[in-house]
């Protein structure tokens, strides 16, 4: 993550570079040799501020999602449009540029790297929100929190099916403890995904079971399910299966912490 960031701030002080080269560039060869000072001039601090909008602004334009949305955006209208939205023109700006390409190269090298800090920071916090808005999640877990065996609350109490209605990523996680003496035949869970197709039939994808270590130890487990397309798919099974499927009084052991968590897919 942090090397693609590099990348990108890389990249952009190539693309601002080129931006002020093209900007002294567009004005003729005589202005080299014309009187330049800091008068009526954009101060740093907001120079800083103007030429991180135009970087922005530039990476905006060049979107896919936003030309579709917004097809008849003009660029170069919009620059004048952020330049005075700043207070400024594009003939101050031009100015302004020249006279620190001219005179205070090393001064430009310190504005460009201010702006690339402003970048690197807007990146850090959109990668961060993005990430926050990664793991939020909600438990469609409907049952109940906590299982002991023997079972005293029904014959298959841990069992579950859940309807996967939207695309993104499901991850079943719980805790089991199984002691020594439990006597189940190979306890662990059963998991899998289903669905009806054309024909009425059920059409079931068993995913990897998980068998439970009778140490008496806390483990946790967990599987994940990951819908890229809706089509009325179904996730089940039963988080506390046997082999033999011996009596309760035979069982010591028990599930808690139990959570089916749902992160959508970020685009």
């Amino acid at each position: 993550m942090r090397k693609r960031s590099r990348n990108i701030l890389s990249q952009t002080r190539f693309a601002i570079i080129i931006l002020v080269l093209l900007a002294i560039m567009g004005s003729s060869c005589s202005d080299r040799k014309a009187k330049l000072d800091r008068r009526n001039m954009i101060p740093e601090k907001e120079l800083v501020k103007l030429l991180t909008d135009l970087y922005i602004a530039d990476g905006l334009i060049t979107h896919p999602h936003v030309n579709k949305w917004f097809p008849s955006l003009d660029s170069i209208s919009t620059y004048y449009h952020i330049i005075e939205k700043h207070g400024y023109t594009k003939a101050t700006l031009d100015k302004t540029l020249k006279f620190y390409f001219y005179r205070k190269p090393k001064e430009l090298i310190s504005i460009y790297d201010n702006v690339l800090g402003a970048l690197s920071e807007m990146d850090a916090h959109v990668e961060k929100a993005l990430m926050s808005e990664k793991t939020q999640s909600e438990n469609l877990w409907a049952g109940n929190d906590y299982y002991p065996f023997p079972d005293t609350q029904g014959d298959n109490p841990a069992s579950f099916d859940v309807y996967l209605n939207r695309t993104g990523t499901y991850t079943l996680t719980f805790t089991a403890t199984v002691f020594p003496d439990d006597q189940s035949d190979n306890p662990g869970m059963i998991a899998f995904t289903y669905f009806t197709d054309v024909s009425g039939n059920e059409v079931r994808t068993y995913l990897k079971p998980e068998k439970y270590i009778k140490d008496g130890m806390p483990h946790t487990y967990s599987t994940t399910v990951v819908v890229t397309s809706v089509s009325n798919i179904h996730f089940a099974g039963n988080i506390y299966a046997t082999g033999s499927n011996p009596i309760n009084s035979e069982k010591h052991s028990f599930i808690e912490s139990i959570k089916i968590s749902y992160t959508y897919i970020v685009a």
